[in-house]
Order: C-alpha cells, then sequence, then structure tokens
C-alpha cells in the first residue's frame, strides 16, 4: 500500500502549527500553570511521533531537533528571532516531556558508518529515475530539520546564478539533486572554490532512506 507523503505533510505541519499554540499559551501563563497544557502537548507529540517515523522511515530519529526545527520554522522569522528568549523559555518543559527524554537515551548509541560509494549511471527507467518532488523534499526537510536544528534551510536558492535545491547560508552549505546521468558543471566547480560545501544526492540516495541519512551525515560531521 502506498503512503500518501503529501498528506503525512499536511498532518505533521498542522500538528506544528497546534503546538506553537500551546508554546504560546505557556509563553503567557508560564511553566508552574502550565499542567494541563502540558498534557495536551504530550497528547499531540505521540499522535505526530509516528507520522515522522513513517515519513523519514527510521525508528532512531533526533525528535528534540526536528521539532526544534520544525516549530522554528513555522514561525515568522521575525517573531522567533525577536522572541527567541521567552520562545526557549517556552519551550524548555516541552523538550523535559518523558518521550523527548525517552528518545535521547535510545539514540544515545554509534552513528552508522558512511559505506556509500560513487554512484554508477544507470540506464533511465522507472525505478531510477528522481521520485516525486514532494517526496523527496519531505524526507530531505526531516533530515535537515534533525542535522541542523539552528540553522536557516533555504530552498530553490540561487547562489552565483546556479540555482541550488537547499542551500544553509551560515555553513555554507549546499545540496543539489542530481539526475541519473550527471556531470558536474564548471559552474558547480566555481562554488566549490569558493568555499562552498556540496552534498550531490542521487536518485539512488533518495530512494533509499539510510543511504540517504548515512551521505548527509557523513559529509556534515
Amino acid at each position: 500500500m502506498s503512503v500518501n507523503t503529501n498528506q503525512i505533510e499536511k498532518d505533521i505541519l498542522n500538528n506544528i502549527e497546534k503546538l506553537i499554540n500551546i508554546i504560546s499559551k505557556i509563553n503567557q501563563q508560564g511553566i508552574e500553570s502550565s499542567h494541563n497544557i502540558l498534557l495536551e502537548a504530550e497528547y499531540l507529540i505521540n499522535k505526530t511521533n509516528p507520522l515522522l517515523e513513517q515519513l523519514i522511515q527510521r525508528k532512531d530519529i533526533p525528535l528534540e531537533q526536528i521539532y526544534r526545527q520544525l516549530i522554528t520554522q513555522k514561525l515568522p522569522y521575525t517573531k522567533a528571532q525577536n522572541n527567541i528568549a521567552n520562545l526557549e523559555q517556552a519551550l524548555e518543559p516541552i523538550f523535559a516531556l518523558p518521550i523527548f527524554k525517552q528518545n535521547q537515551e535510545n539514540n544515545k548509541k554509534e552513528p552508522p558508518t558512511d559505506t556509500s560509494e560513487e554512484t554508477t549511471a544507470l540506464p533511465v527507467t522507472e525505478n531510477n529515475c528522481l521520485p516525486k518532488k514532494s517526496k523527496v523534499n519531505l524526507n530531505l526537510n526531516a533530515y535537515l530539520a534533525a542535522l541542523f536544528p539552528k540553522e536557516k534551510v533555504l530552498k530553490n536558492y540561487y547562489l552565483h546564478n546556479i540555482k541550488l535545491d537547499y542551500y544553509l547560508p551560515r555553513k555554507k552549505l549546499a545540496i543539489l539533486l542530481t539526475p541519473v546521468y550527471y556531470r558536474r558543471s564548471p559552474n558547480i566547480n566555481l562554488l566549490l572554490r569558493k568555499g562552498i560545501r556540496l552534498i550531490e544526492l542521487s536518485p539512488q540516495n533518495l530512494n533509499n532512506s539510510s543511504q540517504l541519512y548515512q551521505k548527509i551525515y557523513s559529509h556534515t560531521h
């Protein structure tokens, strides 16, 4: 049975909006008066976690980092920046919930070893062409949220007239989705000479969640 990733994304974002409303209430009422609100937050998080696991196709996801990134990205950028102190205070009791503590304990193990190799060009078929754009973006959004919880992630960003699928300006890190038949252009080499770090993701990477995780992790740690 195929997974409707568009619906999963919609459900996750709706739940994040509800969680932001809860955080706002905590901010207004104070932690001491927020017991019932925290119970509501815990219920909402337990409802959202299976959706994240289904989307990323992994069980060992760093929940706090993902939620922090999704909440920050969902807030208007200037509002998040101007109220960062209050936001952190409101997030503190959220991330003190047992579900996050248990997740941290479960994930205290060595990261997977990068076993990825250079991708061999294959004939273009239905199985190795680029996946649907929505699914690609969803997976990458989730991984980037986990790996870069405090970074601003730009999509479809132009740098020196070169379109990058994702760009993290503070880290000078670019992500490029490549076709099966791919040869790096001189323009991309120019970016590399300017100190931009580049991750090139092939259809094979995108169709294999473990390989995708390993490749991004190996380029950023």
